[in-house]
């Protein structure tokens, strides 16, 4: 992997953590 491929995943899989932590947040408030 070039460092620009390697950039790329690492904001990819930020942007996957902040849907899922919103998403378990969400989750909580409907209980």
């Amino acid at each position: 992997l070039s460092d620009a491929e390697i950039e790329r995943l690492q904001q990819t899989a930020g942007r996957y953590v902040e849907n899922f932590k919103r998403f378990k947040r969400d989750l909580r408030r409907q209980d």
